[in-house]
């Protein structure tokens, strides 16, 4: 009997390490524990156990499984295993923070290195627990000192005064039939808030079939970087409520300046002075001490001061570039280069059918071949209707009747910020505006009767503010100049502030339309939008790309190349999303991925959800290698991006920086993963040297073959970005989900991180690079000597592909600092950085010679003279906290 239970222990224990071996913890826990009931005083059953619960990441199981085998203990017992057990427990303390305990047990351990080591594991994680005991003071630092993106060249963002999406309602009838009492929307980057108007107009539709929805109420949130767009939406907000009240003749006036205002280069005189009416009425409205403006919008201080700004400067006749010769000047210009550009661009697309659900065709009027286009194409300006002419332009009328556009001379006005030191973007026409506003609206329901552009837009105005004032009183708008980013991280984190507590805090529907062209693809959003959905699986964020959709053949090679995942259901395991129907439903619509009509497949919506709050099954993480080999891909990706040069005026970039590497690990830690495994991912990266089977893109774009690509395991340098992340890491760790168990000495105090200031000089015509793929080299002249201006990225390289002739720079510290977390001011050319006192003395020391270089990573070509890095030029600012 005794053999018998003898050997189901053994066979039990040997499954079970063939389980473990093949990574199937679930079942080993399973076997183990079976075979423990045969043999229980069996010391090697709770060890066993105790390393399947903390590979899993529960370290307070496996802390009890520790205590359980150390006390089976016994003469016989197997000293290395007793050693490692020991290892462990105080690993699995410090992961539970569980400190006294982890300080008590780490005396049990012999061996010097290994107990060294997590005595200063223990010292580090308790001078950072003690740092900042309120987490939320280190996030807002993090968001306020260090930027998201590689900087510019120029600080200031242009103003795009009209939008280039289809508008579209963020209401669906899945909301309508809920029996929640309020919904919150987001509008991230809302710019002419063309989608805000068209969710309006349908809540105010269905309001008048649905009772019910009269006595909820609906939250919106605005979000821009530009407080311009703001003034600009509330001058149509105010003019939306004034129709309510107006008489016929003020209403058509007051209707046909909203056109102009959202859709034209250049308006009349006679809708200029009604502009100017509602500039002053918003005006007085932001300078009342008034919680909410309008009654409806709740604005901060600093918000309500910028839009004033532009109120005020808005009141003023436009000069020089911005006069009205000026403006359609370049509306002409800008529409030839236009069309020079669009014959000899080849884009792949796919039908009206899959875009609008059903078959659409422009709004009478508004094709690409009217008589309404060639009119504007003629003039460069849009006409007003017939009626308006009659009334207000009697000579105009007169002069078309007689001579068609050909006596036709202009006195409009631009309405433009004479402050902006750059030409406006006028390439558009009010035909393909409209165009975009009702290809989900009904021209028929919304502007029946219609002829050309200037109809379409009076109607859909018309439209807009019928349903809008039906449904104003119980409507709340938020506007926040910032990132969005930004917003999304600081909403996510509860750093918003109080002010207005009636808003919910999470959104049922997240319009980001176009933002993963302006923050480096989906991975932002997806990592900021989800966590702050409402409701699991109800709630949905959308976004679309609009710039350089011919690069990507399909929806899936894009999502690929960004996230470096080759298939939508290892992004719906790894980001806990799932897609919704309708983006399944626009790729049924897709025959063979690629077909040819008038719209670009990725300028089709995908809609996200998230199915669940809680953390992933374990089945569905990736294994511990597949996750180094995935977290190193986009480490690589981002300090080494690949040259894009034939992109160059598309817009085609590598945006984030190295932080957006520890926004990853976080969102890992949340959704499941071990903490132990993204530790010593990290305290590996910290030697300077990786060992893996990823590489840095080989390719503009990296296919679904070359993210799934195994090369042979390798020993990679890293040391030219090192010091940068160490620094980062540092500052950061506190803020991570999890604890680092690693070598102490290899990261630099957090009171000995400083910023850094370095003045540069570069030619003025630089001021003017808006491609935000800047990157600060520090080069060791004395060491490496000359710089390669022309080919840096082959100097970095440590790989199959890297120059043989920079190999010692690359695997050797003290020769080259890449830091891509930098701000630019173009004014005073200087770049700030927070780094290490150790590594800045010694590139100052006596007898060294640094110089410090500004690259285009895009084009890995210098942008800048060197400078010598010296006390000279090199200011040393306040330290990041004191201990």
């Amino acid at each position: 009997m005794a053999s018998d239970t003898s050997d189901a222990a053994s066979k039990a224990r040997d499954y079970g390490n063939r389980l473990y071996r093949a990574g199937n913890l679930p079942q080993a826990e399973q076997v183990y524990s079976q075979g423990a009931r045969f043999a229980p005083q069996d010391i090697r059953f709770p060890a066993n156990l105790s390393s399947v619960e903390f590979e899993m990441g529960n370290y307070v199981k496996a802390a009890s499984y520790i205590e359980r085998a150390l006390s089976l203990v016994d003469t016989q017992s197997d000293f290395t295993m007793v050693q490692q057990l020991h290892v462990r427990l105080v690993k699995a303390y410090l992961l539970t923070h569980r400190f006294n305990e982890a300080r008590a047990a780490i005396s049990n351990i012999t061996a010097e290195q290994d107990r060294r080591l997590l005595e200063r594991s223990l010292q580090g994680l308790e001078t950072a627990t003690s740092l900042y005991r309120n987490k939320k003071t280190l996030q807002s630092q993090i968001i306020e000192r260090l930027p998201r993106y590689r900087p510019k060249l120029a600080d200031d963002v242009e103003f795009s005064a009209v939008g280039r999406d289809v508008a579209s309602s963020s209401f669906h009838p899945s909301l309508a039939e809920s029996n929640q009492q309020d919904y919150s929307f987001l509008f991230p980057n809302v710019g002419d808030a063309r989608d805000v108007f068209a969710t309006l107009a349908n809540i105010g539709l269905r309001a008048g079939r649905e009772y019910s929805l009269t006595l909820k109420r609906f939250y919106f949130t605005l979000v821009d970087l530009k407080s311009a767009a703001f003034a600009r939406d509330l001058l149509i907000f105010r003019m939306l409520t004034d129709c309510a009240t107006e008489s016929e003749t003020e209403r058509r006036v007051t209707l046909a300046t909203l056109a102009y205002t959202f859709a034209a280069h250049i308006m009349p005189s006679w809708a200029y002075d009604r502009l100017q009416t509602a500039i002053q009425h918003v005006m007085d409205e932001l300078q009342r001490n008034v919680p909410l403006i309008m009654g409806n919008f709740c604005i901060d201080a600093a918000t309500r001061k910028s839009v004033s700004s532009h109120l005020l400067n808005w009141q003023e006749s436009p000069a020089g570039w911005y006069s009205t010769e000026s403006i359609l000047d370049s509306t002409r210009r800008q529409h030839v280069e236009k069309e020079r550009v669009k014959r000899g661009r080849r884009i792949d697309i796919i039908p009206e059918t899959v875009r609008g659900v059903t078959t659409k065709t422009p709004p009478p009027g508004c094709e690409p071949d009217s008589l309404d286009t060639a009119a504007f194409l003629d003039l460069s300006f849009m006409l007003p209707s017939a009626l308006l002419m009659k009334e207000y332009e009697p000579e105009l009328a007169e002069t078309i009747m007689q001579y068609g556009f050909e006596g036709v001379s202009t006195t409009g006005q631009p309405m433009l910020d004479s402050r902006n030191s750059s030409l406006p973007n006028v390439n558009f026409t009010p035909q393909e505006v409209v165009r975009d506003l009702f290809w989900h609206l009904h021209s028929r329901s919304a502007a029946p009767d219609c002829q050309g552009a200037f109809e379409h837009l009076v109607g859909f105005f018309s439209f807009v503010g019928k349903w809008y004032h039906k449904i104003r009183d119980q409507t709340r708008f938020r506007m926040v100049v910032d990132d969005v980013a930004n917003f999304m991280e600081l909403r996510e984190q509860g750093l918003l502030g109080h002010d207005q507590p009636s808003f919910p805090v999470r959104y049922d529907r997240i319009h980001m339309s176009y933002i993963p062209d302006y923050v480096g693809g989906p991975l932002t959003v997806l990592l900021h939008g989800i966590p702050i959905l409402r409701h699991d699986k109800a709630s949905e964020m959308m976004f679309t790309i609009a710039l350089n959709q011919e690069q990507w053949a399909t929806r899936d090679q894009l999502l690929a190349d960004y996230l470096l995942l080759a298939d939508r259901s290892a992004i719906a395991d790894t980001f806990a999303i799932s897609l919704t129907e309708k983006s399944y439903y626009i790729d049924d619509g897709v025959f063979g991925g690629r077909l040819r009509s008038d719209e670009p497949l990725m300028k089709c919506p995908l809609s996200w959800s998230r199915p669940s709050y809680k953390p992933l099954a374990w089945a569905k993480l990736m294994p511990r290698q597949e996750l180094e080999r995935w977290l190193h891909l986009h480490f690589l990706k981002i300090c080494l991006p690949f040259r894009r040069i034939d992109t160059l005026f598309h817009s085609l970039f590598t945006l984030p920086n190295t932080i957006m590497f520890f926004r990853l690990l976080m969102h890992l830690s949340r959704i499941g993963y071990p903490p132990h495994w993204l530790s010593e991912v990290l305290a590996s990266m910290c030697t300077g040297e990786i060992s893996t089977q990823a590489r840095a893109p080989r390719a503009k774009i990296m296919d679904k073959a070359e993210v799934e690509r195994r090369y042979p395991q390798k020993d990679i340098s890293i040391r030219p970005f090192i010091e940068e992340f160490k620094v980062l890491l540092v500052i950061w760790r506190r803020l991570l989900p999890f604890d680092l168990l690693q070598d102490e000495s290899r990261l630099p105090s957090i009171d000995a991180i400083r910023e850094y200031r370095l003045r540069f000089k570069w030619p003025e015509a630089l001021t003017s690079v808006y491609h935000p793929v800047i990157t600060l080299v520090f080069w060791n002249v004395g060491v490496n000597g000359a710089i390669p201006r022309q080919s840096l990225r082959e100097a970095l390289l440590d790989d199959e592909e890297a120059n043989p002739k920079y190999n010692a720079i690359t695997r050797h510290p003290g020769t080259v600092h890449v830091i891509s977390t930098v701000k630019f001011n173009s004014a005073t050319k200087t770049a700030s950085f927070w780094f290490a006192d150790a590594p800045i003395q010694g590139m100052v020391l006596a007898g060294s010679h640094w110089e410090g270089y500004i690259f285009d990573t895009n084009t890995w070509v210098v942008l800048s003279e060197p400078v010598r890095i010296d006390r000279s030029n090199l200011s040393r600012g306040g330290r990041w906290c004191h201990i």
